[in-house]
């Protein structure tokens, strides 16, 4: 006999800021601010800034001294993931990037921003 498991759908966003927690309720400010190891980080806004660039966020935990979790928690609680979302020009210079460091010396590529393509 197989059952079936309910279907676990992603919780809705409001799309506007998408300040909404996993219950889809809006998430307190106050609350949020006062348990965030992010908010009273001494490099709040270099942590902010690395996550909107999509700097990789287990290379951040690192750096910083921040798990994970409470990186993506912060970033949802204030709104960071459209804001990322809509910054994926920085996402494929890094791919572009790291596609050029692995081909051999004898291959060029084009620099992000230039027209055409790696030879």
């Amino acid at each position: 006999m197989n059952a079936q498991k309910p279907d676990r759908k992603r919780p809705s966003q409001n799309r506007d800021n998408g300040r909404h927690s996993e219950n889809n309720k809006p998430v307190n400010p106050g609350r949020h601010e006062y348990h965030c190891t992010i908010c009273s980080h001494a490099q709040r806004d270099e942590v902010e800034r690395a996550f909107l660039n999509w700097t990789c966020t287990s290379r951040m935990g690192k750096q910083y001294s921040v798990s994970r979790d409470s990186i993506y928690r912060h970033a949802h609680a204030l709104g960071l993931m459209d804001k990322r979302r809509r910054n994926v020009r920085a996402a494929l210079e890094k791919i572009i990037s790291a596609e050029c460091s692995t081909r051999s010396q004898n291959q060029s590529c084009a620099e992000p921003g230039q027209q055409g393509t790696a030879d």
